[in-house]
């Protein structure tokens, strides 16, 4: 156990991961994590808040994904952070190290006014990471090897997001957390129960088919490139073609996807988002921190928020569909026979 922990402090002494902080309004530290991959908006815009029996509203980035890192026995720690951020209350603040304060991209006022909604799923476990490779000049006694083996760093893992918006299917989400048994007895088993956790803002309500049917009204995902796929622009489209099928009461064509993409990516429904994941240069750095190793690949490595109007895409859609020939009766349009249709 010693061992471990000697570790642990290590690890968190010679990290180049950022930290995400919740402070109270003396922006006083009450609790923080290490982030190894996290999804926020580029620039900064007015955020909803509630303020007792009213709101207000706050300048802030958007955060949309978010996974953390701590050390063993800081699951309340992590959950604590979840809590902050789902409240989402004036008392405190979340404030992410290169960033700046951030708030959950949901309570963004414009997309309130608009009437889009989702909401956030939690998942919590232990893990065993490898150890950062340092240089031998920099080693430190817990972290040089020992024989050929080097321990691994025992922690917690917990991630952060829009159930609803980064699965295809938005239908087949799980919005609310599953009923846990009580934790139980002693020893290594049961600590590592204490450390595990689901947690969602989700009710029976939100989960109810028709709810969820009015809510697929306003088609609103969150597309995550994986870092084997930063380079692939087929990837992207072929991915948000496979979003947007969910999504839509008509088929899509697979050669559409690269024309739905740019019609969207052009009108303003498809906003790119700061991503960040271990292995990448941080905010305002050229070069990242502690590189990978040859053959592997950030988690994520760029995102983009998307809010396709359907009736535009109808239009759109219409333009893709091979006009009549000339001479041949006049056909319903295809934006016809949806407004005929409802």
């Amino acid at each position: 156990m010693a061992g471990q922990t000697s570790l642990s402090v290590a690890f968190a002494e010679h990290t180049t991961l950022p930290q995400l902080q919740l402070r109270d309004k003396k922006d006083v530290v009450q609790c923080s994590a290490f982030v190894n991959a996290f999804a926020v908006t580029r620039e900064q815009g007015w955020y909803s808040r509630p303020n007792g029996s009213g709101r207000m509203r706050t300048m802030a980035y958007g955060l949309w994904y978010l996974s953390l890192l701590g050390e063993p026995g800081t699951g309340t720690t992590l959950q604590a952070l979840y809590a902050g951020a789902t409240e989402n209350n004036v008392s405190h603040i979340l404030h992410l190290k290169g960033i700046g304060e951030v708030v959950l991209g949901n309570q963004r006022e414009d997309l309130l006014d608009q009437g889009y909604a989702t909401h956030w799923h939690y998942t919590q476990q232990p893990v065993a990471i490898a150890p950062p490779s340092v240089p031998a000049e920099k080693q430190v006694p817990a972290l040089a090897p020992s024989g050929g083996y080097v321990k691994p760093f025992r922690g917690v893992h917990g991630i952060l997001e829009p159930r609803q918006m980064t699965i295809v299917d938005p239908q087949r989400a799980d919005l609310t957390a599953p009923r846990r048994r009580a934790k139980k007895g002693k020893g290594a088993r049961a600590n590592k129960r204490q450390e595990e956790a689901v947690l969602s803002t989700g009710s029976a309500d939100t989960a109810d088919p028709e709810t969820r049917h009015q809510a697929a009204d306003l088609p609103c995902f969150l597309l995550l490139i994986p870092g084997h796929h930063q380079q692939d622009s087929s990837f992207r489209c072929a991915l948000f073609l496979s979003f947007l099928s969910r999504r839509l009461p008509w088929p899509l064509k697979n050669e559409w996807a690269q024309p739905l993409w740019e019609a969207c990516l052009g009108a303003g429904m498809i906003e790119q988002l700061l991503v960040w994941s271990y292995g990448m240069p941080l905010p305002g750095s050229s070069k990242p921190a502690v590189g990978l190793p040859e053959g592997c690949f950030p988690m994520i490595s760029d995102g983009y928020l998307c809010t396709p109007q359907p009736a535009y895409l109808a239009q759109v859609v219409e333009r893709l569909v091979a006009p009549a020939t000339a001479g041949s009766p006049r056909r319903q349009s295809f934006s016809e026979q949806l407004r005929s249709a409802a």
